[in-house]
């Protein structure tokens, strides 16, 4: 008779820790990738920001060249 009172629990606490055990590593895995997402995302957010502002100077740029074209037609 095995020290679990015959109940079979002895044999279900060892699958239950190797569950546990992989549903640990499958966690560290997810965190990884997760962790590594968040990393990409702060990378796209710099580059758009920097895009946004080029646009912005862009249009800036065209504005105050057809302010400028408009006042010298002017006078």
């Amino acid at each position: 008779m095995t020290c679990d009172g015959g109940n079979g629990w002895e044999e279900w606490r060892k699958h239950v820790l190797a569950e546990m055990a992989r549903t640990n590593d499958w966690m560290a895995s997810v965190e990884k990738r997760l962790q590594a997402a968040r990393m990409e995302i702060a990378a796209l957010k710099v580059k758009a920001t920097g895009w946004g502002a080029l646009g912005g100077c862009i249009v800036a740029a065209g504005t105050l060249g057809i302010a400028l074209a408009v006042s010298l037609l002017k006078g």
